[in-house]
């Protein structure tokens, strides 16, 4: 059985090696998010984290297969409904919690999501997908387009809004 995390493994081994100049903007980004961290309620093993890990897995998918994530709410959530019950368990999605996987449990909000958006599949990606809206205590989680997910503080977060759109 191929699970969509072996998929966008598969996918990622075979991306071209980044360019210096890409290298040279990311990077500072990067730095940046990871220099931010999280106090201990933005584990990383929280529910909302694991929840946004889970959408931005599927979001992946539906990008992996079209070149471009959903355009609208709708499609993703019809795409979410046609995803096979086994793959949205395993991506951490309840069978008929669809449209509850659109808000953050954390902070009740609908999540950021970034519609339409053409991914770049790479195995270090500072391009954001989705993102909590409010967050708690100063942080928002935030969902890149490599898959991984991070609890960065109010600044760093509204810099990569910024810089993504």
């Amino acid at each position: 059985m191929i699970t969509i995390a072996a998929m966008r493994e598969e996918l990622t081994m075979r991306l071209p090696v980044v360019e210096l100049a890409t290298w040279m903007l990311v990077l500072p980004c990067t730095l940046l998010v990871f220099a931010a961290g999280c106090d201990q309620s933005g584990s990383l093993d929280s529910p909302t984290a694991m929840q946004l890990r889970a959408l931005s897995t599927v979001y992946l998918d539906f990008a992996a297969a079209r070149g471009r994530g959903p355009q609208d709410e709708h499609q993703l959530l019809a795409y979410i409904k046609n995803v096979p019950q086994f793959l949205l368990a395993e991506a951490g999605i309840a069978p008929g919690a669809t449209s509850r996987a659109l808000i953050s449990k954390r902070d009740g909000e609908p999540f950021v999501i970034y519609y339409g958006e053409h991914i770049c599949l790479k195995k270090h990606s500072s391009q954001v997908i989705a993102c909590e809206k409010k967050g708690k205590d100063g942080t928002r989680y935030v969902a890149f387009a490599d898959g991984h997910v991070d609890c960065i503080d109010e600044a760093a977060a509204k810099a990569l809004m910024h810089e993504h759109h």
